[in-house]
């Protein structure tokens, strides 16, 4: 769980102040809200992995799987099949480790 206190403006002291699982803001200065949108992604996506995979053309399903069910960041289509750097649950990195590429 993530608190953030909002009105930190009125305060004199350090913006954006945090402490364990506490942000202080300014959203009328939009001060801290980059943290917080970090924060947030930490707790959300603490489990994803990035990573490149290639999937056989002939694979097409799961190209589609993951479209749907992780954040592709980019698309290339090679000799060999289509290429994804994606963002991905574990469990889903797991499922289609053979076509992880190593860098």
């Amino acid at each position: 769980m993530i608190y953030a206190y909002n009105k930190i403006d009125l305060k004199n002291g350090e913006i954006p102040e945090s402490q364990d699982n506490s942000l202080y803001i300014s959203a009328k200065g939009t001060q801290g809200l980059d943290e917080l949108v970090t924060a947030i992604r930490g707790k959300v996506f603490r489990n994803y992995v990035k990573c490149e995979m290639l999937i056989p053309y002939h694979k097409g399903q799961h190209v589609s799987y993951l479209n749907e069910h992780a954040h592709v960041l980019a698309t290339e289509y090679e000799e060999q099949g289509t290429k994804l750097v994606l963002e991905c649950k574990q469990s889903d990195y797991q499922k289609f480790a053979q076509y992880v590429q190593q860098s």
